[in-house]
């Protein structure tokens, strides 16, 4: 997929092509089958677009690299070819790599890019990244597989490339980003003639506020300044009567100012919203699977670790299914004894409010039996029915209009 970003829009001195790239392993079916690979696709689009703009391209390659020159180092074996293609630049700094892997067929392939477009790859010799840092993590290794790759005249425009931490809970792979350098458009404001409101004061008003404020207000002072603005306030003067309002609420927010509390804004403390089904054995599992990723990301070829990790994983994950399976069992047994008369009033209706908080978790599962679905809109209707005739029995006089309406449904 690629991405054009227009000089017109961000006043910048060429077009920037952006290549979204995920090639599937080599050795996969899917890829075996297929005549041409992506890195075919890749090298068309690549000769359509040089001419057009700068190019750089970002994504999953599935290639190790090692850290093998990604241009031609002899410049004597080029015959009949511009110079600025495929030759060493004394400004492009060597690159590293942490993965030392053997360098696949897909890494030859895109080295083979690199030195015909003039590409140079941007792991291991950008500000960011300049260890070349493991990007992908598996139960049996681990690898950088995914680039960000630049053309040669693009580098300078180039402000960082980082490869972020592993988020195992995520995926298997860690996100990248690149940071580009885009020129700002400036605008001529003639900041005399510019005129701009301060955002009003946000004050607390409990009852005991307001009282401090009217008492205040009745200060000698205040009232002096009071009666110095009610003077002349009748007037077809639009700029005095401007400055008679500026005056009043200066004088208002000064006066709330020394007898008030300011309202201060909190800093939100949002957690994460887990499934109804998690409790602390899922939280203490999640917290030993993040404790072996952190060293994982420290040690990526620790054999020992990177068990641990992927073993506390899977007893993670194998734990959660577990766990919604037996939320989901809970929930059956509740909706088929919803309609027992022989249960109190307050037990019911916390049965019911608790019940339709959960029944949406049967309703969108991926596996789930007609007989459950069927039951919960039976229960549905039947057990809010059930609860508002007991409502109605204990309490005969009420006249809610939304209570007969659903005991009429």
């Amino acid at each position: 997929m690629w991405i054009l970003l227009r000089k017109e829009f961000f006043y910048i001195s060429d077009n920037i092509y952006i290549a979204i790239v995920y090639a599937s392993p080599h050795n996969y079916t899917y890829t075996l089958k297929q005549d041409k690979t992506v890195f075919d696709y890749l090298e068309h689009d690549l000769s359509t677009y040089c001419n057009n703009g700068k190019m750089l391209l970002l994504g999953d390659f599935n290639a190790r690299t090692q850290n093998a020159n990604d241009y031609i180092c002899d410049e004597t074996t080029l015959i009949d070819m511009p110079a600025d293609v495929v030759t060493e630049n004394s400004q492009i700094s060597h690159r590293c790599n942490m993965d030392t892997g053997k360098i696949q067929l897909h890494g030859k392939l895109l080295l083979d890019i690199c030195k015909a477009a003039n590409l140079k790859i941007l792991n291991g010799r950008s500000l960011g990244d300049c260890d070349g840092k493991i990007t992908c993590y598996k139960w049996n290794g681990c690898s950088t597989v995914d680039y960000g790759i630049a053309h040669a005249n693009f580098l300078n425009d180039i402000r960082f490339f980082k490869v972020h931490n592993y988020l195992g809970a995520l995926s298997d792979h860690c996100m990248i980003s690149i940071g580009i350098h885009m020129p700002r458009k400036t605008y001529n404001i003639d900041n005399g003639n510019l005129k701009l409101h301060d955002m009003p004061t946000n004050f607390k008003w409990p009852t005991q506020t307001r009282v401090i404020f009217k008492t205040s207000i009745v200060i000698e002072n205040v009232l002096q300044r009071l009666s110095n603005l009610s003077r002349d306030i009748i007037t077809n003067n639009e700029i005095l009567l401007e400055s008679r309002v500026s005056e009043l609420s200066t004088l208002l927010i000064e006066t709330a100012e020394s007898s008030l509390l300011k309202k201060t804004r909190r800093k939100s403390n949002k957690r994460i919203k887990h499934k109804r089904s998690y409790d602390k054995s899922c939280h203490t599992l999640n917290s030993e699977v993040k404790k072996w990723g952190k060293q994982l990301i420290k040690n990526p070829f620790n054999v020992r670790i990177r068990e641990r990790y992927f073993h506390a994983t899977k007893q993670y994950k194998t734990f959660i299914k577990n766990k919604q399976k037996q939320f989901k069992t809970d929930l059956m047994n509740k909706l088929e004894h919803m309609g027992n008369t022989s249960l109190s009033l307050q037990r019911t209706g916390n049965l019911m409010f608790d019940l339709f908080f959960g029944i949406n978790v049967l309703l969108t599962s991926k596996v789930i039996s007609q007989r459950t679905v069927v039951l919960a809109e039976e229960t549905r209707v039947t057990g809010v029915k059930h609860h508002l005739k007991q409502l109605l029995t204990y309490y005969p006089t009420c006249t809610s209009f939304m209570l007969r309406l659903v005991l009429l449904a």
